[in-house]
């Protein structure tokens, strides 16, 4: 595979969920942190048409260039590449691949046959987990999706030891596909384009303060968090909470609204303060000034939130979930039992009472993540280099 490319497919073309495509993100420059040798091209791929929203805009001067997939239009190229195709015995779409210079796919496959070794990501577990936030529709689409994408798929890579033990338990079958790749953050100019205090100022955000950067979905349990503050503000301790995410939520509506309605029925808009989705400079900006990120989630594959945090050296209190302690596992943040909100408050009035306050300057963060992006890089290109040795 070392005259091909890697087709990255986007797993976010709708906006709907920006986890899945900050993931993508950080692989990019990961793979980009990398000596130029030591490198895959990496092409955005689409099926026939390039998506309106550009879910790759960030990252595109990183990407060796884009691939839009697609058979031939005309008559007389259609019955060439059938003529082709019989010769050969190919009935896939691998001639269309080859042809774009793409070796192999990640995360999933843009086409029902492509005929080139796909690396499927398999973020986690959620639905066999907390089976209860989902409908059986739902249930029933995760399971066929999953199966169909384990089956056809060369590799699979899971981001945690949490979800390959889980993946072992449900596919016993397939755990010579199995690859554990965890993701980190990568920064880019853009984490340190903006004042943290102007931008603090701008969106009437007094210090101290914390923040919860989650999409608005049922697990991310915004409620355990929400009650700490109220016994935070009943204790007369002086803190904000900020919120950024979209109010999107995959397991059905009403989550946001219900949420927004809890705070306003008990008077915390003072201390609770919900900007919904910002813009990626903006969110990392009032990060870099928080006190202390929280992630408060019942259940995660691998956090970019808490990535994010860890390469900002931020302090991250989480819940005490298989993931978390991984992910914190060489410290920088400490768990709390998830659905105790007198346990959260206990925890973020000892951190704001604590003197020590960790601050990196930018150097610091930038050499550290560049060391954890090539380790990442790294790793991603040794699995997508075996999986297309493999398929050879």
């Amino acid at each position: 595979m070392r005259a091909e490319g890697v087709g990255l497919v986007s797993v976010d073309d709708a906006g709907l969920w920006r986890g899945g495509r900050y993931y993508l993100h950080h692989l990019v420059r990961s793979v980009a942190a990398l000596a130029p040798e030591r490198r895959l091209p990496l092409y955005d791929v689409a099926w026939r048409a390039r998506p309106q929203d550009d879910a790759f805009a960030e990252v595109r001067p990183l990407l060796s260039g884009s691939r839009i997939i697609a058979p031939p239009s005309g008559p007389a190229a259609r019955l060439q590449r059938r003529l082709r195709r019989a010769i050969t015995k190919q009935s896939d779409a691998r001639d269309l691949f080859a042809r774009a210079g793409v070796g192999a796919l990640f995360p999933i496959a843009p086409c029902e046959r492509p005929g080139v070794p796909v690396v499927f990501w398999l973020s986690d577990f959620q639905y066999r987990r907390l089976p209860e936030l989902f409908t059986e529709a739902m249930r029933a689409w995760f399971q066929r999706h999953f199966d169909e994408n384990v089956a056809r798929a060369q590799t699979v890579v899971l981001s945690s030891r949490h979800a390959f033990e889980d993946f072992c338990e449900f596919y016993p079958s397939f755990i010579g596909k199995a690859r554990i790749l965890r993701f980190c953050s990568a920064p880019d100019e853009d984490w340190f384009a903006l004042s943290s205090e102007d931008v603090a100022r701008a969106n009437g955000v007094e210090p101290p303060y914390l923040m919860v950067c989650n999409q608005f979905a049922h697990h991310k349990n915004y409620e355990t968090i929400f009650e700490a503050m109220r016994a935070l503000r009943d204790r007369r301790v002086d803190v904000r909470l900020v919120c950024t995410g979209s109010p999107f939520g995959f397991h059905g509506p009403g989550y946001h609204e219900q949420l927004m309605r809890w705070i306003s029925a008990n008077r915390l808009e003072a201390v609770v303060r919900v900007f919904g989705l910002v813009p990626r400079a903006t969110q990392i900006a009032l990060m870099r000034g928080a006190r202390a990120v929280l992630q408060p989630s019942r259940f995660e594959g691998w956090s970019t939130i808490v990535e994010d945090a860890k390469t900002l050296g931020k302090t991250v209190i989480a819940s005490d979930i298989p993931v978390h302690r991984e992910q914190l596992q060489g410290g920088g943040g400490f768990h709390v039992a998830i659905e105790d909100p007198e346990a959260w408050a206990d925890a973020i009035e000892s951190l704001l009472a604590s003197s020590k306050q960790p601050t990196r300057s930018r150097y610091e963060i930038e050499t550290a993540a560049v060391q954890r992006a090539r380790a990442t890089g790294r790793a991603f290109v040794a699995i997508m280099r075996e999986t297309a040795d493999r398929h050879a």
